[in-house]
């Protein structure tokens, strides 16, 4: 099994749904959204963990160091069409697959 991880920071909004026997908590927000688009894309990406731009911009300079941006992903030549693979472009201090696709925070 392989997790992915997507890291967003921002405001968001927690309610209780459900009835008298089951309650569920559920959190509204872009922000929320983004984070989820962003761990949903860790797996195009063949990766563990994606942050986007403002939660790199909250990191100590010598973590921001060691974080690179991400490009978008390309097909690798293997035989499984599904599989994609990250061109890195090395060294770029903040990390956002949104970014070149005009759907990165503001």
């Amino acid at each position: 099994m392989r997790l992915g991880f997507g890291l967003h920071v921002g405001w968001a909004i927690e309610g209780a749904i459900g009835s008298e026997y089951k309650i569920e908590a559920s959190y509204l927000s872009p922000n929320v959204n983004l984070a989820a688009r962003l761990e949903a894309a860790t797996k195009q990406y063949g990766v563990t963990l994606l942050l986007s731009e403002d939660f790199a911009r909250m990191l100590s300079a010598g973590v921001r160091r060691r974080v690179r941006q991400a490009r978008r992903p390309r097909r690798t030549a293997s035989a499984d069409a599904a599989r994609f693979r990250a061109r890195a472009r090395s060294p770029l201090p903040v990390a956002s697959p949104l970014a070149a696709t005009g759907m990165a925070g503001s």
